[in-house]
């Protein structure tokens, strides 16, 4: 191969790598830029308040004698996500031991009826009426003694049927 053809297939691969790269260039240059915002939101969820409307993550029922019963009202809200939420009669749960007594609550007793499953709309939605819901708490009469820990649960759900 003589030096003339050589330069000649240099300079013709050097002109298809150009042609390419500044193809390349061309689009990254033609790029259009749109700015975008979105809010992010949390999954759907519930917050509980109490009744002066001020969100609790803990509640203190207090001293409770045997034999004797203290009530404590809450409201339960949806505050995130786009859907509604519903609650029913047994979307309460607890692990307060059977010796020292029981939770209850009103809420098939105030929203049953044509007002189960409670609704909640979406950003703060509390369902019907004032949304008041009285939680009971009943000390057994042979409870033991001394500081009862236990967790309460509320459970919301996606459909009425839970």
């Amino acid at each position: 191969m003589t030096m003339q053809r050589k330069n000649k297939i240099l300079l013709f691969s050097t002109f298809l790598i150009g042609i390419v790269v500044s193809t390349i260039l061309a689009i990254f240059v033609s790029n259009y830029i749109i700015p975008s915002s979105v809010v992010v939101t949390s999954a759907p969820g519930i917050a509980v308040f109490n009744s002066a409307d001020e969100q609790i993550t803990t509640l203190a029922f207090g001293d409770v004698q045997r034999g004797m019963a203290k009530d404590f009202q809450i409201k339960v809200k949806n505050i995130a996500g786009e859907i509604p939420l519903y609650i029913i009669d047994s979307s309460l749960v607890h692990d307060l031991p059977t010796t020292v007594g029981s939770l209850t609550w009103d809420f098939a007793l105030k929203y049953g009826g044509s007002y189960l499953p409670y609704r909640m709309d979406p950003r703060g939605g509390t369902g019907p009426g004032d949304g008041l819901i009285t939680l009971h708490l009943a000390i057994s009469p042979t409870a033991p003694e001394g500081l009862a820990s236990f967790i309460i649960t509320i459970n919301a759900y996606d459909s009425a049927t839970g």
